[in-house]
């Protein structure tokens, strides 16, 4: 364990292409990383603290819940520009959807990295309840719950400035930190999926092609067929509160029955592929010329 270096510089490493410097920052890295665990070691074991953690990291509810009431909470707001304001949270949630893809893709594509609680060459402490056992077959880097929180948080604070130090609170004490206590990720797995998740956010609202696009084409379609849009928009947003938990265990029964390996990381490609499919068919069919004038005429509704 002392010798393992990070994973992508293993990846790279191995290759010969990675430069002895950063190398040498994968070690340190990874020092760091085992720094972190073994400090949270010593609360391992309480009784209080282990299932105060253990139930913050299972609660789909309270961790998703406020996120997605405040995007319904902000998409109905009837002050300043609905239109432009909802154009951003169909970016935001883009962004989340890439954010995803981007973490499955490197948690696919990357060597396994184990969650340092399955990690043989540490050291233990043990805790005074049962830990889930699912996550073993589960690559630790990156961490897909820190990249789709960050991404909607980050959101949130693009929707309003005031929300940004509840916010970062909300994803770091509650969404990352018992997921790191627990021993599911190590730290850079967490800051890794945060960095790929507001990267995400960040890069679809300032790409012109996403918001006049896929944003507002599905506005398009909100005002021409809203008993549609807001069907399927119940749908999606019912499945971002539960972490896609439905559309994972129905992925994983069907690639299971097709033999296809390694099928709980193709998951959510799955999902964000469909998804993606229907953005992109929306966009051709209405045309970016039509995008505007529906919209115009949906904000002056207001």
């Amino acid at each position: 364990m002392a010798e393992e270096v990070s994973v992508l510089g293993e990846a790279l490493g191995a290759a010969g292409a990675v430069p002895e410097i950063v190398r040498g920052m994968g070690r340190a890295i990874q020092s760091a990383d085992r720094s972190i665990y073994y400090f949270f070691g010593y609360f391992q074991g309480n009784w209080a603290l282990d299932r105060i953690a253990s139930q913050l990291e299972s609660d789909t509810l309270l961790k998703t819940g406020p996120v997605i009431s405040l995007l319904w909470y902000f998409w109905f707001r009837s002050d300043g520009d609905p239109y432009e304001r909802r154009t951003t949270i169909l970016t935001i949630l883009t962004g989340t959807f890439l954010g995803l893809v981007v973490t499955r893709l490197l948690a696919t594509l990357t060597p396994f990295r184990t969650r340092p609680i399955y990690e043989a060459g540490l050291v233990h402490h043990a805790f005074s309840m049962p830990m889930p056992s699912y996550f073993s077959q589960m690559s630790s880097f990156p961490s897909d719950h820190a990249a789709y929180l960050a991404a909607l948080g980050f959101g949130l604070i693009y929707l309003s400035r005031r929300l940004t130090a509840p916010v970062i609170a909300f994803v770091a004490l509650w969404i990352c930190l018992p997921r790191v206590y627990m021993g599911i990720h190590y730290a850079s797995d967490i800051v890794a999926g945060c960095l790929i998740g507001i990267a995400a956010v960040w890069g679809c609202e300032r790409t012109q092609w996403v918001r006049n696009g896929v944003a507002r084409a599905l506005l398009a379609f909100m005002d021409a067929k809203p008993q549609v849009f807001y069907a399927v928009a119940f749908v999606i947003t019912f499945e971002l509160g539960t972490m896609f938990l439905d559309v994972r265990e129905l992925s994983r029964a069907l690639l299971h029955v097709l033999s296809v390996g390694r099928y709980g990381e193709a998951t959510e490609l799955l999902l964000f592929g469909v998804l993606c499919v229907i953005a992109y068919s929306l966009w051709r069919h209405h045309g970016l010329s039509k995008a505007r004038p529906i919209g115009q005429r949906l904000q002056s509704k207001y």
